[in-house]
């Protein structure tokens, strides 16, 4: 029964997405990284895996070694799409219905099909990503998978890993299986990082702050100049500017043209002058008789 599941996993899953045409090719990886160039994409596969570059529907599809004491044979199946995502709260979503709704189709043998859990994580290469836990039963035999999504400027990607479900435990014993299919998705590396959600908004943003922030200097520069020009201007006019109000006052007492300096008198004094002169007259003895 077991041998049936094997079989029937590997086909099932690799067929979410439509078939690729092309002839098989099929190595046995050394431990050297694999490199899919027109994808923009590589991964470093556990030496002594199978390496297959063109089964139907996949990227990759890597087997681990069939023994006879295995129970089950390990896969990792790594699945493009053509378009890029952002790598959010948003998109992981989005990408837990598109794995719960297409994963537990592929197949009428499928049972009990559950999204286990999803958290954001980090590879070696610093490339973010989201990580899904799946499980499922074939036949009355307990699956689990292990989903990494992760994204380029132009393409997303998702590496599965699938294995009894036994060997996602927490013990030592299922150590060696979990960790060995983990160091394969943390080596993955993309030719470029994901795209950022409203990136080309906060683009304009930046501009148009920027633009604020070079007027209001300008402004302020130009303010500036302004005020020492008129401080100059206000110096070598005999001007004197208050900086209290910003305004000017003339100075009193001289006054400086081209004729020579002018003594100024008191525009006070000479209406009393003036009024002195009209009512009394030039004669000290006609004031005093008067009075």
């Amino acid at each position: 029964m077991l041998s049936i599941v094997k079989k029937l996993v590997i086909i099932s899953f690799v067929g979410v997405i439509s078939t690729t045409d092309g002839i098989s090719k099929t190595i046995v990886s050394n431990g050297e990284p694999i490199e899919i160039e027109e994808k923009g994409f590589n991964l470093t596969p556990p030496n002594g895996w199978s390496v297959n570059f063109n089964y139907p529907s996949t990227t990759l599809l890597l087997e681990a070694p069939d023994r006879k004491s295995d129970k089950y044979r390990r896969t990792i199946q790594v699945l493009s799409f053509s378009e890029s995502r952002y790598m959010d709260e948003l998109s992981s979503e989005e990408f837990a219905l598109y794995i719960s709704k297409n994963f537990s189709q592929a197949s009428a043998m499928i049972q009990d099909f559950e999204m286990r859990d999803k958290v954001p994580v980090e590879l070696n290469s610093n490339l973010s990503g989201y990580l899904y836990y799946t499980s499922f039963k074939i036949d009355e035999t307990e699956l689990m998978q292990m989903h990494v999504l992760i994204s380029s400027a132009t393409r997303h990607f998702l590496v599965t890993y699938t294995d009894l479900a036994v060997f996602f435990d927490t013990d030592i014993s299922s150590e060696v299986h979990l960790n060995e299919a983990w160091q394969v998705m943390s080596s993955i590396e993309l030719d470029s990082p994901a795209p950022v959600r409203f990136s080309s908004a906060r683009n304009l943003v930046v501009v148009f702050s920027l633009a604020l922030l070079f007027g209001v200097g300008y402004w302020i520069i130009r303010s500036r100049r302004a005020a020492s020009t008129y401080r100059k201007y206000a110096d070598e006019s005999d001007v004197e500017y208050d900086t209290s109000n910003h305004g000017s006052k003339v100075k009193t007492g001289l006054s400086s043209g081209i004729y020579g300096t002018i003594q100024e008198s008191s525009l006070y004094e000479t209406a009393i002058e003036s009024n002195m002169d009209e009512d009394y007259g030039d004669d000290e003895d006609e004031y005093k008789h008067a009075g």
